[in-house]
């Protein structure tokens, strides 16, 4: 595994759950400047950081980042595989990928 600030390996073949691990902002917000909070993000099973802006997001098969954010009037910032139902990064995954099918 590796952590959130880890540039993190691609891995092939691996099965996605329902649950992908997300860092979201405010439309046309940078890295950088998403540090305030992000109310009413819906299928959150877990916040992953204090500004509640990097959520375990439930109910993500089939959705990507990009997509999950853009309902809620966000924007992807960074979007990762969880390992366990956690938020510890499995891999890196771009904010228009969902989660890799077998």
């Amino acid at each position: 595994t590796c952590s959130l600030g880890d540039a993190c390996g691609r891995d092939v073949g691996v099965t996605s759950g329902e649950n992908l691990l997300l860092q979201i902002g405010g439309a046309g917000v940078t890295k950088h400047q998403a540090q305030s909070s992000c109310p009413n993000l819906r299928d959150v099973e877990r916040q992953c950081a204090s500004d509640g802006c990097t959520v375990l997001a439930d109910n993500m098969q089939g959705r990507s980042c990009a997509d999950y954010c853009a309902s809620s009037g966000y924007t992807c910032i960074a979007a990762w595989e969880e390992v366990n139902e956690d938020c510890n990064v499995k891999m890196t995954l771009t904010c228009e990928e969902s989660g890799i099918q077998t």
